[in-house]
């Protein structure tokens, strides 16, 4: 969270960000308003090359004003802001979908649309992990791997 400023003395400078006390405790939670846009440059990365493996695990609320459209939820960039790896949040289709481009920047993307997918979009928190590997990508949804109907 520090990483993108999101602590207790910076997050008022980057907009589109509120900061709430947690009820049950003395912690904070920051809530993103729309069109909010967290970034960070991350040098020393290799782009054209990501791990064989990696993961990538978010918690997540969606709520009923979600916009329709899909929108990237995270995603890397190239230095010209062209979308590399990333997920997207579709609330309109209540689907995810995990893309990257290849080392031949072919584009390669698998959507998932199942009903265990479709619950995050009921305005409840759930943990969102997507686990990339060599020749699969895998999601699970609350720690859950979704089962095809």
């Amino acid at each position: 969270m520090a990483a993108f400023g999101l602590v207790e003395k910076e997050y008022a400078s980057i907009r589109g960000v509120a900061m709430e006390r947690a009820a049950f405790s003395c912690a904070r939670t920051f809530t993103l308003l729309k069109d909010a846009q967290l970034t960070r440059r991350a040098s020393g990365l290799q782009l054209a090359a990501p791990p064989p493996e990696y993961t990538v695990v978010f918690l997540l609320r969606v709520l009923p004003e979600t916009p329709r459209e899909s929108f990237a939820l995270w995603q890397m960039t190239a230095e010209d802001f062209q979308p590399v790896l990333g997920v997207l949040l579709d609330a309109g289709r209540k689907s995810l979908t995990y893309f990257n481009h290849d080392p031949r920047a072919t584009l390669q993307e698998v959507t998932f649309d199942l009903p265990e997918v479709r619950r995050i979009f009921f305005g409840s928190f759930h943990k969102v992990h997507v686990a990339v590997g060599r020749s699969r990508v895998r999601l699970y949804v609350d720690s859950r791997l979704p089962r095809a109907s």
